[in-house]
């Protein structure tokens, strides 16, 4: 929509909390997306890292930290495999001013009366239901509203695999992280190990284009970094 032209998407992803990431590398990643003034956050999961021992210090520290991400939009996120068995992971996006958007979307309006679609999956490592089953609400949605309602849709996911159980025509811009960019990788050769759900889409940065009747063109672009950031304009 025209009200959206220029708005700033920072995407970020598996940060890993515990392992790599503590709380000063949290604060001075905050402060480079601070510095790319976003209008929108997407965060695609694996906040912590699963063998981490979370203490309520650790919870406030993240907290403390994500709160301070400055958008004009608002903050969204999914849950990665590693956050699933931290039971403490919903509050954290809650009380960081995060919308946990798990299986579910939101109606984003900026500036007019036509808004975007923001859509969510989290992991599928953890879950039993089945893509179809996680899909239909914000499928009927689309559905339902197809001539009315939202033009541009997101859809963000952990796994980027995921997206070839998905109706991808339904969406304009995908969201992933999980892969690590292969999370085994040697020079000159590239990626020689992939975890499950990133076998297919492991690469930084994929493009592919399809023909659909109601957009000429369709653009998927699946993110796969950690923690780098990227924009989207």
């Amino acid at each position: 929509p025209d009200s959206f032209h220029g708005v700033k998407i920072v995407h970020v992803s598996d940060i890993h909390y515990g392992r790599t990431i503590l709380k000063d590398e949290l604060n001075n990643l905050v402060i480079s997306i601070n510095k790319l003034k976003p209008d929108i956050v997407i965060f695609t999961g694996d906040l912590i890292d699963k063998d981490t021992s979370l203490k309520k210090e650790d919870k406030k520290n993240i907290i403390n930290s994500l709160k301070k991400i400055d958008t004009i939009i608002g903050k969204y996120a999914i849950t990665g495999n590693h956050d699933y068995q931290f039971k403490e992971y919903e509050s954290i996006l809650l009380e960081s001013d995060f919308i946990n958007l798990d299986d579910s979307y939101d109606v984003v309006y900026h500036k007019s009366y036509q808004p975007i679609l923001i859509a969510g999956l989290k992991t599928y490592l953890s879950s039993k239901k089945s893509i179809d089953d996680r899909m239909i609400n914000i499928n009927t949605y689309i559905a339902d509203n197809k001539d009315n309602g939202p033009k541009f849709k997101i859809l963000m996911m952990h796994e980027p695999d995921l997206i070839n159980d998905v109706q991808i025509d339904n969406f304009n811009l995908v969201l992933a992280g999980h892969s690590h960019n292969g999370q085994v990788r040697l020079p000159f050769i590239g990626a020689v190990y992939t975890p499950n759900g990133a076998k297919k889409y492991y690469d930084e940065f994929c493009e592919a284009w399809f023909g659909d009747k109601d957009l000429d063109e369709l653009l998927m672009k699946i993110k796969t970094e950690r923690p780098d950031l990227y924009t989207i304009n």
